[in-house]
């Protein structure tokens, strides 16, 4: 815990206890061999790294690894084709080093729009980037410069640095979960609609859960002030998740919130999808940043239930549109505002308004 979270603690009065929690019995948590009574407890304890279990896993590093080092080695291979692992090559990449992407399937960033993902895939290997797919990595080797990475179809890298993003597991592990009867797997405790396990006074929250939805900071903290609020006074209405945005930090970045571009792609019956070359249109506003994309996504009432970006400005773009489709605002609501000029909202606001006016 930072310095900062333990400063904040301190001024609103809470007791901070650090170790190990194991709970003896429903109502007892023991932490460094004292134990400690409730009525209620909150399991927040998030995921931990998903080793490889390879030879030569100790030359394996982790994300928190790589956010510690010094200085960013000259060659990295990642080992995953996943968020952690297309973002921290984007920062390799403007850095000039030299990456590898090492995935076992054929996909990068499958949660995400495929047609922005892709574009960002061209982009790092122009910027010399090496993506090797469908590969199963056997083994990590230490070399006299470095480390080598062995695997499927005569798979073999030299490089400085390997850092394996191959997913993440619940942290649970000697918490004595079992005996209590708490349900939960490799990916969470599962939960109620009123994020209690099946121990009603014994709630998780967070990563530690076994959820659908995007596993954010944002929903978190979302899940835990509903927690909290079910404590002090308990809530007769279940917990009911609004439309989440959802970012990865590429360069430039992609982002999505509500209904998927794929999902109205497969029922075109309920939606409408609006395309909005951003960049092209809207330079200008948008700092020359040309390639920069909107995906639209209208019900059959003609409201904005989904939208998808690829842009610098993509997260920025996301809050506001969370904003509007959370709220149904159409062309008569926005309509009432006035937004400051010349800025990425008034664009983003200008390209949207005669959507609403289409129809199907």
């Amino acid at each position: 815990m930072s310095d900062v979270m333990s400063g904040l603690f301190d001024q609103l009065g809470l007791d901070i206890i650090r170790g190990e929690a194991k709970f003896k019995d429903e109502n007892t948590l023991e932490v460094g061999g004292e134990e400690y009574t409730a009525k209620k407890f909150v399991i927040g304890t998030g995921q931990n790294y998903m080793p490889l279990d390879i030879p030569g896993k100790e030359y394996l590093h982790d994300s928190r690894d790589f956010l510690s080092i010094d200085e960013i080695p000259d060659h990295v291979t990642f080992i995953g084709g996943g968020i952690i692992s297309m973002e921290f090559a984007s920062i390799c990449l403007s850095l000039g080093k030299k990456v590898d992407i090492v995935t076992d399937g054929d996909i990068i960033l499958k949660q995400y729009p495929q047609k922005y993902v892709i574009k960002i895939v061209e982009k790092l290997k122009q910027q010399g980037a090496n993506f090797v797919f469908n590969a199963i990595v056997e083994a990590v080797e230490k070399t006299e410069t470095g480390y080598s990475v062995k695997g499927s179809d005569g798979l073999s890298i030299d490089k400085d640095y390997v850092l394996a993003a191959v997913g993440r597991r619940a942290n649970v592990d000697g918490m004595n979960l079992e005996a209590l009867g708490i349900e939960y797997s490799g990916k969470g405790i599962v939960v109620d609609d009123h994020m209690r396990t099946s121990v009603r006074h014994i709630y998780a929250s967070g990563d530690v859960v076994d959820k659908k939805i995007p596993k954010l900071t944002p929903t978190a903290e979302f899940e835990s002030n509903y927690i909290a609020m079910d404590i002090l006074n308990p809530l007769n209405f279940a917990i009911n998740y609004p439309p989440i945005p959802n970012l990865v930090f590429t360069l430039p970045r992609i982002a999505q919130v509500g209904v998927t571009i794929d999902e109205a792609e497969k029922n075109p019956d309920e939606y409408r999808i609006e395309e909005v070359a951003y960049g092209q249109t809207l330079a200008w506003l948008n700092n020359a940043e040309k390639d920069a994309h909107m995906t639209y996504i209208f019900d059959h009432k003609n409201n904005l239930v989904g939208a998808a970006a690829m842009s610098d400005e993509a997260g920025i773009y996301m809050d506001i549109l969370t904003f509007i489709i959370n709220e149904k605002m159409g062309i008569k609501e926005l309509s009432k505002y006035i937004f400051a000029f010349p800025t990425t909202t008034y664009g983003l606001i200008s390209s949207l308004m005669p959507l609403f006016l289409k129809k199907d």
